[in-house]
Formats: C-alpha cells, structure tokens, sequence
C-alpha cells in the first residue's frame, strides 16, 4: 500500500513539469517558501539538453517520475527539428501519496490528463501552465479538441507573455481566468555577473575570440529552428552593404548548423567569427558583456528567455517577431527591433543601421523595470495570487496558512518602514549613493568633519549627497564620546552639527554615535544639542524606538560570528536583541539572511527594517556586486515605505 504524506494545514502543492531547467530554479525556491512544494519532473535531463544542475540549490523537494521518452521530429513553419515527448506513467501514483491542495501542470499533454484526472478524482483545483503560442502551437484537430477539454478542467492558467494569453483565447480560455507573466530568469544576479563581467573581463573576452568593431551576439542552440540559417543569409548581405562601420559575430551554442556558422566563416575571411561551442550557463555573463548587440532570428519561440537576458545584461537586441517574448520585453527602440528573420535584405538593414548608430546599452530604467518585473520572486507572487484566486472560489475547503512573506508581500504596508544608514562619510559613500539613488531607496549618511582613520569627503561631495539623501552629524574628529569628559563631548557634538550645516546648508537633524558608543549622559548632550534623534550600533532590532537618542538598528552589512552577536548585545545591555537574534533571526551570521529575516519579520507586523555600513568596507572586501544584488531583490521581493533615519525618529 502507498503511504500517503499527512496532512498539516500548510498549503500543498506539487507542480509537474518536463526536466529541471536552470533559469528555474531560483523561481521554485521561491515558491517553496511559501507553501510545501513537490516538483515532479518527467526526467532528470533531456537528449538535448547539456545543462550541469548543482542540486545543492533545489530547497524544494522533487521527485522524478517513472515513463518514457520519445524523439520525434516536428516542423516548424520552415524548419524541422527534434522534439522531446515524455510520456511519465507514475504521475497519478505520487499525486496520491502527496494528496496537494492543488496542482500545477505545465503544458497540455500526458502530465495534464493525469494530473486532471487526480483533480476530477480528490475535487481539487488544477492550473494548467502554458507557454505556447499561435505561431508555435501546432495544427491538428485531435490536439485542438485535446487541449479544449483539458482546458475547460483548469480553474486557472498561467500564461507567460501575450502571445500566450493570445494562444489560450483560441481554445477558448476567457481572458480573465489567465494570470500572465510566469516567465523569467534570476534577474537580480544576472544583472550583477554581466556588470561584473564588463567591468572586469570584457576586453579579455574580445581579444581571446579576434573579436572588434560592433559585435553581434547570437546564443542557443544551432539548429534551422532558431533561424541560424536566415541569420547567416542576413550576414551576407550586411556584409555587401558599404559604409558599415567594423563588425564582428559570436555564436555562443553547438547543434546541427554549427557546420553551417563555420561554412560562413570559412567563405566570408574578413568577418570575424567565433564560435564558442555549447557554454554552462554559469560561463555566459561574459559573453554577453563582450558584445554590443544581441541577435535573436528564431523561426519559433514560445518565450525567449535569452531576449530576457539580453535586456537585464542592457543589450540593444534585433530580435525575430517569432520569439514569442518579444511583445512583453521589446516595447521600445531604446531596447531593439522586430524583424522577420525570412528577409534578409531588411534584416541586414536593421543590423547595418544599429552598428551605424555606434551601439549604447539600453537605459538604467529599462534595465531596472526588466529586473524587477522578471525576477523569481515577482513570478512567484503572480504564480501564488492564482493559487489564492483559486482556493478562495472552494469555500468549504479548510484554511490553509502560507508563510507570512508571500501573504503579505504584495500589501502596501505603511506600518512596515526600511531605512538604511552610511557611517563616516568616507568618499565610497558617493558609489553608495549612486547606488540607493538608482535602487529608489532613502539614508542618512553620517560625516564626521574628520576622520584620523580615514578620508572624508569633500564639501563638494556631501552637497551633491545633499540634494538627494539626508546627512547627519558624526561629531567633529569621529572620537568615541565615551572617551571623553562631558564638555569635550559636547562640544564634540555641537561643532559637527554646526560644520556639517554650513557645508550642506541644510538644518541637521539626525546624529550617529562613532562606532556605537553611548551612554544616557551622551544621549541628553545629542537632545540638547537640537538634534531629533542619535542611532546606535546596537542590533538585532526591528521596533520603532522608544527612545529616539538610543535608536538601535537590524542589521550590519558585515556579518558576524554568533559570539560577537550576543557578546555586543550584552555589553550593550541590550536584552531585547539578545531575545531577537534567536526569535526572529534564528541566530543567523550572514548579514544578508541577517537583513532579510528581520525585513520579513517587519513585512508581516509592522516596525522599522534598519541597515547600516561603511562604504569602505564594500571596497575593502569586494562586496558592491552582492550589495546591489541583495538590495535589488529586497526591492522586488517585500512591499515596505522607505524612510529616512530623521523620518523614523520624527514618527516615533
């Protein structure tokens, strides 16, 4: 007899889908923290598929089902290529065991009419995944009638892009039972690794491949489904138009065309061509910040998640009207054109006129609206709002909980703030700046007027911090206070108000103790000063201040060990941090898992998310990169009011 897994008032979902794929992952994980998750694959890898999965990454639990795989070859419009079919005979079998609250199948095939039957059976809902498109679909009549029917046992449907929604309305799904946009790649990272990259390898990258002028990108696999060979017709006739500025070309995959790509070369010796052969996907940052242009000529693509690549990595991209993604993603000529890859003379054209045009990246807002828009967590929020639409049309179905940072991750919460602070006014606090700025974040940057450890910024840079950040005062020498007699310390205070209001001509309102030093006696000197508020190093906190001139803070962006955790904490008498790192931060060391935790914990009940570091610290370990990764993905993951640390001490 099959034992079947308890039930526990935690939301149960398994999702059936074909083989692991690495964009993915980061999407599941997603997924997994807020409800009990079970992938199902069909098989653990496809023929046509070389891709290293490092399972340490998978925190979802999964399962492979037993079945069968057959190759197949399928046209498609001009083309032929292989397909896939898996054919999984074990699906219902674990649906039993697992007995979801609701299931999620990709596609309409054998998967589906298991996975409906099991809903039919046990009454619960389905939602069908699809990704097709009217160009991709196919044709048959005994398909359309399978797909009508599987469709009308669907609650809902995830749809990835238009073209999809488009797809779904011609067998009949209503426009308002699609939930589109489950689409994306882990956009936050790939953003960083492709900036990284170009930074720090791009001309290297060139230079191994005899790569100049503008360089044309083409990635995936190498087959005539991919339009390789309308690509290489296109690049013949670019290359008889005159007055084109040097180019070059690199074909990041392998397949069956290779042999084609490498014919092309061979006939056309003053193009440089390079051919890189099937890459990791791990490696393929720095090919893309090699390049200048991105050419996507596929003769069919349900969604190109590469055109998605392209946009994060800032790429200007030419891209075919058959990939499929491109009416959610190529909304501008900031971003690229839409060409028919089967017209060569107007695809050269399009490509002669973008070298012409000495190709720039796609603008930062751009950028940062496809990072926030295509991330793993915005995918899951939309994935999860289906879920919940779902469950709430069954009203005689028991409560299900689902952890607290995805219920309340798409509520406005006023009562949930975030503040961030910068100490001592080192002349990194202007990349820090940039950086906040570009995020939409609010700081306070604290500046002493001297710092015997370091530089300090000059006048001209903290009024250019000024106009769009608070600052606050860090004393006048940057000296602990409690190394000094009270009229020291006062004066200590009253010179670094007065010097950093004459620099910035503004009113200075907020304070920061250097390095954390503070008694009550300091504390009435910073109130009779006329400032509204002082902050501490004092951690592990996630209140509102009951006392604004010893306001603590969540987090440091440098992570400690456990031991310097409660050894602060109890030097500091700060008992209620002590209670906090094991309650809400459950003893973490990470600063980033340190942050996100306590940013979760004021997500569900309200307070104050408060994180500071000193600039030069990011420079002296390296860490800008995981830095704006990190704050991106909070951005994208958890609703919250951003605040500045003299907005937190006037609401108190």
């Amino acid at each position: 007899m099959t034992k079947r897994m308890p039930t526990d008032g935690v939301l149960r979902v398994v999702l059936l889908t074909n083989s692991p794929a690495p964009y993915r992952t980061e999407f599941f994980n997603e997924l997994a923290r807020c409800c009990r998750l079970l992938i199902t694959f069909d098989a653990k890898r496809e023929p046509d598929r070389h891709w290293l999965l490092d399972e340490s990454n998978f925190r979802f639990n999964w399962c492979v089902s037993r079945g069968l795989m057959i190759t197949r070859p399928r046209l498609s419009g001009r083309a032929t290529n292989r397909r896939v079919l898996q054919v999984p005979l074990s699906t219902f079998a674990t649906l039993e065991r697992f007995l979801p609250d609701i299931v999620v199948s990709d596609e309409l095939g054998v998967r589906t009419m298991w996975a409906a039957l099991f809903c039919k059976v046990r009454r619960r809902p389905l939602i069908v995944w699809w990704e097709g498109t009217p160009h991709s679909d196919g044709t048959g009549r005994l398909r359309t009638l399978r797909r009508r029917l599987l469709l009308r046992c669907t609650s809902r449907v995830w749809g990835t892009g238009v073209e999809s929604a488009r797809s779904l309305a011609r067998y009949g799904v209503p426009r308002e039972r699609i939930d589109l946009g489950m689409a994306g790649i882990d956009t936050i990272s790939w953003r960083a690794a492709v900036d990284h990259q170009r930074a720090s390898a791009r001309d290297q990258v060139r230079a191994e491949h005899a790569l100049q002028g503008a360089v044309l990108l083409f990635v995936g696999r190498l087959e005539p489904v991919k339009g390789v060979l309308e690509m290489l017709a296109a690049l013949t006739a670019l290359a008889e138009i005159p007055d084109v500025p040097p180019w070059s070309v690199l074909c990041v995959g392998a397949g069956p065309s290779g042999k084609d790509v490498d014919r092309w070369a061979a006939e056309h010796p003053d193009v440089p061509l390079a051919r890189t052969g099937f890459v990791q996907p791990e490696s393929l940052p720095k090919y893309y910040a090699a390049a200048d242009i991105f050419v996507m000529p596929s003769l069919e693509d349900q969604w190109g998640i590469v055109c998605l690549e392209a946009l994060v990595a800032g790429l200007p991209q030419i891209t075919s009207w058959m990939a499929g993604a491109v009416a959610d993603l190529v909304g501008s000529s900031d971003i690229g054109d839409i060409i028919d890859p089967r017209d060569a003379q107007a695809f050269a054209q399009c490509l002669a006129g973008r070298i012409r045009g000495a190709p720039t990246l796609v603008s930062s807002d751009s950028r940062t609206d496809a990072v926030t828009t295509w991330s793993p967590a915005a995918a899951a929020t939309r994935g999860l709002g289906a879920i919940h639409t779902c469950l709430e049309a069954e009203p005689s179905r028991p409560q299900l909980s689902v952890a607290p940072q995805f219920s309340d991750r798409c509520r406005a919460a006023s009562d949930a703030v975030l503040t961030i602070s910068v100490d001592d006014g080192h002349p990194s606090d202007r990349r820090a700046a940039d950086l906040l700025a570009d995020l939409g974040y609010a700081a306070t940057f604290y500046v002493p007027a001297r710092n015997s450890e370091r530089p300090v910024m000059t006048a001209r840079d903290i009024r250019a911090i000024v106009e769009r950040f608070e600052v606050g005062a860090h004393t006048f020498n940057h000296v602990p206070l409690t190394q000094l007699d009270s009229e020291a310390a006062c004066r200590e205070i009253t010179d670094g108000k007065a010097w950093l209001e004459d620099i910035a001509s503004v009113s200075v309102g907020s304070f920061c103790y250097p390095r954390g030093k503070f008694t009550f006696e300091l504390a009435r000197l910073v109130q009779a000063a006329g400032f509204g508020g002082a902050r501490t190093t004092m951690g592990n906190i996630v209140g509102r201040p009951s006392n604004p001139y010893i306001s603590g803070a969540t987090t440091q962006a440098f992570s400690h060990s456990r031991a310097i955790h409660l050894r602060h904490a109890t030097l500091e008498r700060n008992w209620l941090g002590i209670l906090n790192y094991g309650r809400i931060f459950r003893f973490a060391t990470d600063w980033t898992e340190h942050f996100e935790r306590g940013v979760e914990y004021v997500a569900e009940h309200g307070g104050v998310a408060h994180l500071w570091f000193h600039s030069w610290e990011f420079d002296a370990y390296d860490q800008w990169n995981q830095v704006e990764a990190f704050l991106r993905r909070l951005k994208s993951m958890y609703c919250f009011r951003v605040a500045t640390n003299g907005e937190v001490f006037a609401n108190v």
